[in-house]
């Protein structure tokens, strides 16, 4: 790992495979594994990305590092892959893993000059914690993999895959025309057929996976198969790098939460709960009342609602304060009518 600059907090994780040569640089939030386990994903993909069923992984003996390749074997054993060991170095022997820190000044070297020349390109100057960087250094790497020749003639990506990377070249920060898909959810917008299929961004780099352009357009992150460049005029738009503002943290898929055994109840489960509880009723109507006082002629819902259908007919209706007054009839009932109210006043 190497900080990406002094005045941020970041760090390009660096990855080297030491047969074929792959590169592999990701730009990190901390050295080691941080809080959200994005190192060590990153890390497992590029791993199982080689598609190797045996694997040695090698580190210095700083302990952040070691860390993270506990971590990393810990994920990996579970996984596809068959047999994960650990090797160090010896301590203090810089000649150790001297192919990766070869690995890492490729990277270093290759980031600067392509920053450059980016803001030559745009007439100006990119902060290092701007988004664009955190893509710049995957596309770096993807560069050193797909792109640099070996002495067999060979790219690191043709020695892995067996056929050459196909893709057209295209420098990182351009603006290009992207073809969308025809097919899948995505395809269509709602003007259907009629909508447009090509869309301008701004180019990020490549998916390993897909080998799809990664590119930039009205504040989203897509991918595309097909690209057409523009006119040189109209090829640098320091307005449209600086409209990124998404990094690859920020689109990484997130881990799924662990188990968690206690009761926690959402709003929306308490607001259920709480419609469904039974509303304190107003004063409860028995027969002996009405056997001994009668029904009230009008203005009663109530006695309305048991002349009409019986005792046997549950009834929610309430009635007045005059007419349940009138209802229950003698003095001595009123007593009923005081419990009503101050249930009624402690419920609210």
């Amino acid at each position: 790992m190497v900080r990406l600059s002094l005045a941020t907090c970041s760090w390009i994780l660096v990855v080297k495979e030491s047969m074929i040569k792959v590169i592999s640089a990701h730009v990190v939030k901390s050295k080691g594994v941080d809080d959200d386990g994005y190192s060590v994903e990153k890390l497992k993909r590029d791993i199982l990305w080689l598609g190797y069923s045996k694997v040695n992984l090698k580190s210095d003996n700083e302990t952040a590092i070691v860390a993270l390749l506990h971590e990393v074997l810990r994920g990996l054993n579970v996984e596809t892959t068959e047999q994960v060991a650990e090797v160090h170095p010896a301590p203090y022997d810089s000649k150790g893993h001297g192919s990766v820190e070869n690995a890492v000044r490729q990277v270093q070297g290759l980031v600067r000059t392509m920053k450059r020349c980016l803001e030559i390109r745009l007439r100006r100057r990119i902060p290092v914690d701007h988004p664009v960087m955190a893509w710049m250094v995957k596309h770096v790497s993807w560069i050193l993999t797909n792109r640099v020749r070996g002495k067999d003639g060979k790219t690191a990506y043709e020695r892995l895959r067996g056929k050459p990377f196909s893709r057209k070249s295209v420098g990182i920060g351009e603006m290009c025309l992207f073809r969308l898909p025809l097919g899948g959810g995505k395809a269509h917008d709602e003007d259907g057929k009629m909508g447009v299929r090509w869309v301008k961004g701004v180019l990020l780099g490549y998916d390993r996976i897909t080998n799809e352009y990664v590119f930039h357009s009205h504040g989203k992150i897509g991918k595309s198969r097909a690209v057409q460049r523009v006119t040189k005029e109209r090829r640098w738009s320091p307005e449209a790098v600086q409209e990124v503002t998404i990094s690859p943290y920020a689109i990484r898929v997130k881990q799924a939460p662990e188990a968690f055994f206690k009761k926690q109840p959402s709003v929306e489960v308490t607001a259920r709960v709480n419609a469904d509880q039974v509303k304190i009723r107003d004063v409860n109507f028995r027969r002996t009342d009405f056997a001994q006082h009668g029904p009230t002629e009008q203005g009663c819902p109530r006695c309305r609602h048991t002349i009409d259908n019986g005792w046997d007919v549950p009834t929610t209706l309430s009635s007045p304060k005059r007419v349940v007054s009138g209802c229950v009839g003698p003095s001595r009932h009123l007593v009923r009518l005081a419990g009503c109210e101050w249930r009624q006043q402690t419920s609210d």
